[in-house]
């Protein structure tokens, strides 16, 4: 299945989109690298201490660091850095239970 083109800036943080991403890469609608994406800049724009950012539930804000986290650890653990450095990560898919599981905590 082809994954559509979506362009993740448009998505506002929040718990609602953050579940629908998520949906999204678990139906391969969306790369996981979009996803994790979408998570790394909610993350940043935090730091800034953005209060648009700041609005997210706990659950949300937890999950999005997970997915963040974990991301570079399983790129990581399953690769080399001359790997790396070749590969196409928006071919990268993490494990769909891992997705899944981060759905049931939101």
């Amino acid at each position: 299945m082809k994954q559509a083109s979506y362009n993740m800036i448009h998505y506002e943080f929040s718990s609602q989109n953050l579940h629908i991403l998520i949906t999204l890469a678990i139906n391969q609608k969306i790369s996981h690298k979009a996803l994790v994406d979408w998570c790394s800049l909610y993350i940043y724009e935090a730091d800034k201490e953005d209060h648009q950012v700041l609005l997210l539930d706990d659950k949300a804000r937890t999950v999005m660091l997970d997915i963040d986290a974990q991301w570079e650890l399983f790129l990581t653990n399953t690769f080399t850095v001359s790997e790396l450095q070749t590969l196409n990560l928006d071919l990268i898919k993490l494990p769909v239970q891992w997705l899944k599981d981060w759905l049931e905590k939101l």
